[in-house]
């Protein structure tokens, strides 16, 4: 009865079976990016065997947000993070990328309220987001390379003013799987996107009665749900605003009606850690200004997740 979008797809493919079972989120009914608009999205990948862990995006030229249980103790050692996986940015393919940028991590920061028993299986993870504190070598042309690169906004609801009530359309991206139940030949070596819409509507029952959570989920061309599934664990979801992106969710969990059939179902959509309710804590942890606003912005209003 679970399907938690845990990339954890990784360690080495010794592990990689065990953590699948652990974790699952990647894009099922997605499309292919076939351009580099979203530079600022990253992979965690061990550096020497590019595996598929989890996604992250950048929110700063020194950090970068993604899923609490993606950085779980107990699911990985953080030493083990730190010290042999880099996050890859401004890629689509997994397999490798000229224009790559591959930083280390220097510091997890999960949340303090982080709360999720991987024994239980009716548990799902609340306050689901850490942050990782890039790390640079002396001199290291990488500092540059993301201080240059476009980035997503956090912005607060409360600062913004009146915002125009229209769609609430959102968007998820990843290198998850592709099929539902899946192994780890279904993951998508290209970054695939899904447009979704937000709904306040599930088969949940009292699993999303939390004001942390928001839910999203769509329908492609084919009439086939849209949603994020193993491997997507951690990744953004975001609106957009013209050619910027405004970053709305995390890919964190989500339920099927048994075991075996993990994503995509009809009345459980993805379940998101909504980024709004952390803006403090992002802040306060890291010195990034979170108070962003341009006048002049048309935003969506989206239920409850720009406004406390």
């Amino acid at each position: 009865m679970r399907k938690i979008f845990f990339i954890l797809f990784l360690l080495n493919f010794f592990f990689t079976e065990k953590i699948l079972a652990k974790i699952s989120p990647r894009i099922i009914g997605g499309n292919e990016v076939a351009e580099k608009k979203y530079p600022w999205i990253g992979q965690i990948m061990n550096k020497n065997i590019r595996n598929n862990y989890c996604g992250c995006s950048l929110i700063s030229n020194e950090w970068a947000l993604t899923a609490a249980h993606c950085v779980d103790e107990n699911l990985i050692d953080n030493n083990i993070l730190i010290n042999n996986y880099k996050i890859f940015f401004n890629i689509l393919n997994l397999n490798g990328d000229p224009e790559e940028i591959a930083v280390g991590i220097e510091k997890i920061i999960i949340h303090e309220n982080y709360d999720y028993d991987l024994n239980d299986n009716q548990s799902v993870p609340k306050n689901d987001i850490a942050l990782l504190k890039l790390k640079f070598l002396e001199n290291d042309p990488n500092k540059e390379k993301i201080k240059n690169l476009e980035k997503p906004k956090l912005i607060y609801g409360n600062q913004i003013g009146e915002l125009d009530q229209v769609e609430k359309n959102v968007t998820v991206a990843g290198w998850g799987l592709t099929k539902s139940p899946g192994n780890k030949d279904d993951l998508s070596e290209n970054l695939l996107e899904a447009n979704l819409q937000i709904t306040e509507t599930s088969n949940y029952g009292d699993k999303v009665t939390d004001e942390n959570m928001i839910m999203a989920t769509g329908l492609n061309e084919n009439n086939e749900i849209m949603d994020a599934c193993t491997g997507d664990s951690g990744g953004p979801l975001f609106a957009k605003n013209g050619n910027e992106e405004i970053l709305v969710g995390i890919v964190s969990w989500g339920s099927g009606y048994d075991a075996n059939d993990l994503c995509a179902n009809d009345g459980f959509p993805g379940v998101y850690t909504r980024i709004s309710h952390f803006l403090n804590w992002i802040e306060n942890q890291t010195g990034t200004e979170t108070h962003i606003f341009e006048p002049g912005w048309h935003l969506f209003s989206l239920p409850g997740i720009f406004f406390e």
